[in-house]
């Protein structure tokens, strides 16, 4: 399977993200956020929703795209 850059177009929505596994090692030192966004992935733009860390988050803005 090959990894592709997709392209962060526009953020529909960030939520922070609790369920029950969040509070549980090892990820009960992290925080979680539900994001709503718009990506494009060579030319196919597609609003998609992730769990994703603040870490992970504020990464995929500052580069502009995330692998996958």
């Amino acid at each position: 399977m090959n990894i592709l850059e997709n392209y962060l177009v526009e953020t529909k929505s960030v939520e922070p993200y609790e369920e029950g596994w969040t509070k549980e090692a090892p990820f009960n030192e992290q925080k979680f956020l539900k994001v709503k966004a718009v990506f494009n992935c060579y030319g196919r733009k597609q609003e998609e929703t992730h769990i994703l860390t603040t870490d992970e988050w504020e990464k995929i803005k500052r580069e502009g795209y995330y692998l996958g």
